[in-house]
């Protein structure tokens, strides 16, 4: 039977004793928990989650994919997201690999998310191990499993969406870029009109922009580049605005363009020191160091010409 998730969270609540403003407090504003309740929108699969921490029940049993009795099992999932999440942010895929085999031990967790646990294991296999044809076995697998009615409630939406990402970025791995922007386009449509997954239209739009900077392709980089940096401010997200001033940097030196580049260069920076993004740091170091060289190139070469001399000698 298909489950109303905006009466359950209503009942749920009510249950609690809880107004809107106490389930909505630290996750979103009390006026998208009244939208929610109305079944005037859909909530993602963050506030998803969130809610279902703060309900005390199993994403699944809030979504319908499993009863009151195994609610038990399913318990621990919010957890375990908001974990790998975590890990997946900052870039921390020893710690994935360790939180994962962790996790794996856990039969009946294995048993009920065997879908995202192969997610995450590509990764792994991806990252740590740079096995992209065992990172693309697992992705399929996992896809695989994702009927198309499932893949409609928020849970495996948003896991279908990661999947395909994922496996758009594997085949870039691998130099397959024309198959991973066709299918990193896939995902961008799957999400393209849902109004809740900006940050994951932002990295998708963004990934396209490193794609075609990878194959010199600066004017569609720089397209893509452009729209996730306009959606990013205006969304007032910073999630990738560093790097995407970062990537304009480099296109901009590779169109030997070096005002334009040092602008942006310096933005990366601003950005990346007020999010305290030290993994960017390094990349924005030797982004400056390749200008500085051009300009100390440029300014030897006129001082040259003005003294007549000849520097090709």
């Amino acid at each position: 039977m298909k489950v109303n998730i905006a009466e359950r969270i209503k009942t749920l609540r009510k249950k609690k004793n809880m107004t809107q403003k106490d389930l909505a407090d630290g996750i979103c504003s009390q006026g998208l928990i009244s939208k929610i309740e109305k079944n005037e929108i859909s909530p993602d699969l963050d506030v998803i989650i969130q809610l279902a921490n703060r309900l005390g029940i199993s994403v699944g049993f809030l979504i319908g994919e499993v009863d009151e009795a195994a609610n038990a099992v399913h318990s621990t999932l919010p957890k375990f997201l908001e974990k790998i999440n975590r890990f997946l942010d900052k870039n921390e895929y020893h710690d994935l690999e360790l939180y994962y085999r962790e996790i794996s031990d856990d039969q009946v967790f294995v048993k009920t998310n065997k879908e995202y646990l192969l997610w995450i294991e590509s990764i792994v296999a991806s990252q740590n191990y740079n096995n992209y044809d065992l990172a693309l076995k697992l992705c399929e697998e996992a896809l695989s499993l994702l009927d198309d009615e499932v893949a409609l409630n928020p849970f495996t939406y948003n896991l279908k969406f990661n999947l395909l990402n994922s496996k758009a970025t594997y085949l870039i791995d691998k130099k397959e870029y024309e198959l991973g922007i066709e299918l990193r386009k896939e995902a961008f449509a799957l999400i393209e009109s849902q109004s809740n997954y900006t940050i994951e239209q932002i990295k998708l739009l963004y990934g396209l922009a490193r794609t075609y900077a990878i194959l010199d392709d600066i004017i569609e980089s720089n397209f893509y580049a452009e729209r996730a940096l306009h959606l990013s401010t205006h969304t007032e997200n910073l999630k990738y605005v560093d790097s995407i001033y970062h990537l304009l940097t480099e296109n901009f030196i590779s169109l030997k363009k070096f005002d334009i580049a040092t602008d942006y260069l310096k933005k990366a920076r601003f950005i990346a020191e007020l999010k305290n993004n030290t993994f960017l740091y390094p990349y924005i170091n030797r982004s400056e160091h390749k200008i500085e060289q051009y300009t100390s190139r440029a300014h030897e070469t006129n001082h040259c010409s003005s003294l007549g001399l000849d520097t090709n000698q």
